[in-house]
């Protein structure tokens, strides 16, 4: 059996899902996965180079497509060629975030043999909606780096580092009213409204590459929706489903974590004993201020042994060795 990834383009874009996509394409690489094309910095140029990977017949092959990456009209001509067996590796779930109906998403799901899924919780959404194929679950998002490298150093206290696209993240305005907590911001800020936050600090936008080793604060914060007592909204309710690659890169920089004990993470986190898993921020200014130094080191210790299996992409490949085995016993 061939096996080949349906390359896509990652340009830097200071947020999550671009280092994501990045970091499996090198996985595929590390685990002598070929290429279907090579793709060009160019739009255009990568639609025709992907029209001419339709017309190649890849018989007996297993092509892994990054989704959504991919145009759906490729995916679904890759579906009706002979001989191949797709598998699609889930970055997000448009239906969930109101951005398409579960019956049209699932009409481009179910061309997959098998998806790789985030988390339990993301797979119980996909069976309840009609994905009929093979499921793994991944756990949580690599994030390649050097290990080796120098982080700064975590230790107790009550900043709290908050890393995406903050014009998204509508609860930013409210850390105001959290007084016994300072934040440090970081990422995509075009409204500019969190500049003026008397307990907030912004630090700029730095590549997906080198944040790991410029994150600052003692805690690294999973938060989303437009409240500070509850994630709530579209992307608040997300978190239920999805894995955030945020919680990755605060792993990689050696930081313990605050987490909604809602989020489809929260299990994760206590599992690993890696951070708080909290309902509200008030009640993460409660518990940090409170919190035992020596509960802290244990976090910092489990995050450290962690991070070097996000650093080489454990999590991913555990989950791509998962499936080509059991194809392999079948062939």
């Amino acid at each position: 059996m061939q096996l080949y990834q349906y390359n896509v383009y990652t340009p830097e874009t200071f947020s999550a899902s671009g280092k994501a996509k990045k970091d499996v394409s090198q996985i595929f690489k590390e685990m002598d996965i070929g290429d279907i094309y090579m793709p060009s910095r160019h739009r255009i140029i990568r639609i025709l180079q992907q029209s001419a990977a339709m017309l190649k017949h890849h018989r007996n092959a297993l092509i892994f497509i990054q989704y959504p990456a991919v145009i759906d009209g490729f995916i679904k001509a890759m579906r009706r060629k002979s001989g191949v067996t797709l598998v699609g590796i889930l970055h997000d779930i448009s239906c969930i975030r109101g951005e398409s109906t579960p019956q049209a998403e699932m009409k481009i799901l179910n061309c997959f043999d098998w998806l790789i899924s985030h988390n339990p919780s993301m797979t119980e959404f996909l069976r309840q909606n009609g994905y009929r194929g093979n499921v793994v679950d991944l756990g949580i998002f690599d994030y390649l780096h050097d290990p080796q490298r120098p982080t700064m150093p975590a230790e107790p206290g009550n900043t709290v580092c908050f890393a995406g696209n903050l014009d998204k993240s509508a609860f930013l305005p409210a850390l105001g009213t959290l007084s016994d907590l300072r934040f440090l911001l970081y990422g995509v800020n075009h409204l500019n409204t969190v500049r003026e936050l008397p307990n907030a600090d912004y630090r700029g936008m730095i590549p997906s590459d080198e944040i790991p080793y410029q994150l600052e604060g003692s805690f690294g914060l999973v938060w989303d929706g437009e409240r500070t007592d509850c994630c709530s909204g579209i992307l608040g309710n997300y978190l239920r489903y999805n894995n955030p690659h945020k919680l990755s890169l605060y792993i990689c920089s050696g930081r313990p974590v605050i987490v909604w004990d809602q989020a489809a993470v929260a299990s994760f986190v206590n599992e690993q004993g890696i951070g708080l898993t909290v309902g509200s921020l008030q009640e993460a200014a409660r518990r940090i201020n409170t919190l035992d130094p020596a509960d802290y080191t244990r976090m910092v210790a489990n995050v450290q042994r962690l991070k070097h299996r996000l650093a080489t992409g454990d999590f991913m490949k555990t989950a791509l060795h998962t499936v080509i085995n059991s194809l392999s016993h079948t062939v």
